[in-house]
């Protein structure tokens, strides 16, 4: 299909009603997350995002950060962050590990793999940087908003 076919069939679309859709998640997440908060008739959700990895790139929270919504990413590779704070300033961006409950001050293990996307806690064969990474309840009561919806 030629360019300019292209660009009148989506200017066509447009018209009609059918916006595009654009999705940075790595399998069109953020399109359910958005699609999921209209239903539910919530349209500034704040988000929470574990792992957060990268500003953009397979992001499920980049589309409402994009659209004036606010929230929390949590990325716990100390070479990842940076970009959060240059990409996402208005988001709270934190370089922190995080667990499920509480382990009384027991060290967790972080593995930092080639790819980063893939850096998790406790993943055999990877060299660990040691993290203390509090509950995520612990930090959500802390950083949260009480009028966060």
């Amino acid at each position: 299909m030629g360019h300019n076919l292209k660009l009148r069939a989506r200017q066509w679309l447009v018209a009609k009603g059918f916006a595009p859709n654009k999705s940075y998640s790595q399998c069109g997440e953020d399109l359910l997350i958005r699609f999921l908060f209209d239903l539910l008739r919530v349209s500034r959700p704040s988000y929470i995002d574990l792992g957060a990895h990268h500003p953009s790139y397979l992001s499920n929270t980049k589309k409402l950060y994009s659209e004036g919504c606010r929230g929390i990413n949590i990325e716990a590779n100390p070479a990842l962050i940076a970009s959060f704070h240059r990409h996402r300033s208005k988001d709270l961006n934190l370089n922190i590990g995080i667990v499920a409950e509480e382990r009384d001050g027991e060290t967790v293990e972080f593995y930092v793999m080639n790819v980063p996307a893939l850096s998790a806690g406790r993943i055999f064969g990877a060299i660990p940087p040691p993290t203390n990474s509090p509950p995520v309840d612990t930090v959500l009561s802390a950083r949260l908003p009480a009028s966060a919806p």
